[in-house]
């Protein structure tokens, strides 16, 4: 039972740490995240049209219309 409380209560620690550090360290963060912002959002809405209009254009190409002009 002990060694389960020391356990957690190391396991509490380290998260508090880790939670800290990072709070102190947001200005390395800050940069990354908005690279990744930046790239998020135009590749979800490429994803989104991608499989909305996946299925017509296989609709199309099985339809006998080019797939350049699909």
């Amino acid at each position: 039972m002990k060694s389960k409380v020391h356990f957690w209560t190391l396991e509490v620690l380290m998260v508090v740490a880790i939670i800290f550090i990072c709070t102190k360290i947001s200005f390395l963060f800050q940069p990354i995240g908005i690279f990744i912002s930046t790239l998020f959002f135009p590749i979800l809405i490429a994803l989104f049209l991608y499989f909305i209009f996946n299925p017509l254009l296989v609709f199309l190409e099985n339809k006998k219309v080019p797939r350049n002009l699909a």
